[in-house]
């Protein structure tokens, strides 16, 4: 994977971020790396949510301000539920990690959580809905429509 992030970076220097959410399990060396050449977006899910707990990794993230992402959907339209972001968000919080990213359902019509979170928490999350965005795999810019106009 190490050398997949550097041929990125020396093939296309304009790539300014990245978010590696196709890795199985990312671990630390190549989170580190993403950091180090990317504005990283570094994708959690219940698998490797425990990297939260190590203190390198926890360091890393915060010297790079690296965006965690909270994503156990991986692009297959699954909703997590507000408890289990809500046990996440303030395991984040509490260590001081407060770039986070919510995905996992989210599209038109499939806001409420969001909203919620955003309403308890005091601050706006990044969010992503790019697979509920689709029809048969292509953007669709009426769902596009729906999906902004719910969130301004």
């Amino acid at each position: 994977m190490n050398e997949f992030f550097s041929l990125i970076n020396k093939k296309m220097p304009f790539v300014e971020y990245l978010q590696p959410n196709d890795l199985p399990n990312p671990q630390y060396p190549a989170i580190k790396l993403a950091c180090q050449l990317f504005h990283a977006y570094i994708p959690l899910f219940n698998e490797n949510f425990d990297l939260v707990k190590d203190e390198k990794f926890r360091k890393l993230i915060k010297k790079y301000h690296a965006f965690i992402l909270l994503d156990n959907s991986k692009g297959r339209r699954i909703k997590e539920s507000k408890a289990s972001f809500m046990e996440k968000i303030d395991i984040l919080l509490n260590y001081g990690l407060n770039d986070i990213a919510l995905y996992g359902g989210f599209g038109p019509n499939s806001l409420k959580i969001y909203f919620e979170l955003r309403h308890y928490y005091k601050f706006n999350f990044s969010i992503g809905a790019q697979t509920n965005l689709q029809t048969n795999g292509a953007v669709d810019l009426e769902k596009v429509k729906a999906y902004l106009s719910e969130l301004i």
